[in-house]
């Protein structure tokens, strides 16, 4: 289960392919929940297109 959040410090993980910031809730070394950083500057931008 993916949450979006605001706060880059939640992120501490970068994917290599897309360059989004993330991290994971790990159960038994498998995840369970996703933190996906996504920068307001970029909502806003994407907002006034």
């Amino acid at each position: 289960m993916p949450c979006i959040t605001l706060d880059e410090t939640n992120c501490s993980k970068t994917c290599e392919t897309t360059k989004i910031r993330y991290d994971e809730i790990l159960l038994y070394d498998q995840p369970v929940f996703y933190f996906i950083y996504i920068d307001i500057k970029e909502i806003f931008a994407c907002l006034r297109r």
